[in-house]
């Protein structure tokens, strides 16, 4: 028996991919089952994401230490599949079913944690990374050292990183993880700190995907004093043109069903036309470049599920309402677990390559201080300039 898959590797193919399936079925059950203890037992501590993707690392060094590097083509972490399968239900899920009054209600407190408090984080960490490079911290393949395998560099070497790159790389720490934050806070007890915590979760990663999306633009052009300002006009061009692609095909989309009474006869029809015009708005601001540009189509993605969810849905019939968001969560949620089992089986193919234990712990430190700093540095200067109180 043959299965090949292209999304899984170059050589993926034969028995090896059959494992990697049953793995990643097993991790997906684990997923689940462990969403509904801790539903029902509520434990203090620990989220199934977490749990699941322990799991995943823990499978990983198993197999590795059992195979080597036998399977590293087929365990590999695939973006296409991330991006292209993955991520769009999760994003749709997120902004179709969030508590929106109270979204909007705390939109102040949302933007000042999600947005203003993302960009001091993203400069404290871009210059406490490039003063942590000028120590000079080193990496080791132990692969190859272990192995006593050639490797083209010297082993260990010193870490040698572009300052744009370390501007890539901080734009990603930006991002902080929302299912994290409201896994403790219940809504039905603290509905303004649950939704202040998921709208800065959802706005947090708005911005950051799009400071990573601005910067990727820009790895081709050295860093000079100006490039600041640069990144913050890209900023806004990438922020703008997304936000209002999902804005418009989600209005689109309302106005076909307020218009269109016959598409309302079949809730399967209603649940797959709002998901359709919702990929829809992925897509084609993917495919739009503006000066070099390459717009988001999460963006607009999670802007059009949160217009869908303020405008379209009220105008599907009551047994359209009940699919659509059960079909939308489903579908978020089994995609949730399937990127937490992937992360977690992927570490096998990072094994053999190289690992700087200094640069890991320095990074980790720098994050945790840095969003602590810019967290109250926001909230104090704030209420100093502002006299109304929100929080």
């Amino acid at each position: 028996m043959t299965i090949t898959h292209p999304l899984l590797g170059e050589d993926a193919g034969g028995e090896s991919v059959v494992y990697f399936y049953i793995t990643f079925i097993v991790m997906m059950l684990f997923f689940f089952f462990g969403m509904a203890l801790i539903e029902k037992y509520k434990p203090k501590y620990g989220h199934e994401t977490c749990y699941t993707v322990i799991l995943g690392m823990v499978i990983s060094l198993l197999v590795y230490a059992i195979k080597g590097k036998e399977l590293e083509n087929t365990w590999k972490f695939s973006s296409d599949l991330f991006f292209n399968w993955f991520l769009p239900p999760i994003v749709l899920n997120s902004g179709f079913n969030m508590y929106k009054q109270k979204f909007f209600e705390n939109l102040g407190n949302v933007t000042i944690f999600g947005v203003f408090v993302t960009f001091v984080c993203f400069g404290l960490y871009s210059v406490l990374s490039v003063l942590l490079l000028k120590m000079g911290p080193t990496m080791t393949n132990y692969y190859a050292l272990n192995h006593n395998e050639p490797t083209a560099e010297e082993n260990p070497q010193v870490i040698d990183i572009p300052v744009m790159q370390i501007l890539l790389f901080t734009s990603l720490m930006c991002s902080s993880d929302v299912v994290a934050a409201v896994s403790i806070v219940d809504y039905t007890k603290q509905p303004k700190l649950f939704s202040c915590c998921f709208g800065e979760g959802c706005v947090n990663d708005i911005v950051s995907i799009i400071l990573f999306n601005t910067v990727v633009s820009l790895q081709t052009v050295e860093f000079a004093w100006y490039t600041i300002f640069i990144i913050i006009g890209k900023f806004l061009i990438l922020g703008v043109v997304s936000l209002t692609v999902g804005i418009v095909i989600g209005l689109l989309n309302s106005f076909v069903f307020k218009n269109a009474p016959f598409l309302r006869v079949n809730a399967v029809i209603e649940a797959f036309l709002m998901i359709a015009f919702s990929l829809a708005s992925y897509f084609i601001s993917q495919s739009i470049i503006i000066a070099g540009l390459e717009m988001s189509g999460i963006i607009s993605l999670l802007s059009c599920g949160i217009v869908q969810s303020h405008y379209t849905y009220y105008n599907m019939s009551p047994q359209g309402k009940t699919c659509s968001t059960l079909v939308v969560s489903f579908l978020g949620t089994m995609c949730e677990a399937a990127v937490y089992s992937y992360v977690g089986i992927a570490l096998y193919s990072q094994i053999p390559s190289w690992w700087s234990w200094q640069f890991i712990g320095a990074q980790t430190v720098i994050i945790i201080v840095g969003r602590v700093v810019a967290v109250f540095f926001t909230f104090y200067m704030f209420t100093i300039c502002f006299r109304k109180k929100t929080i």
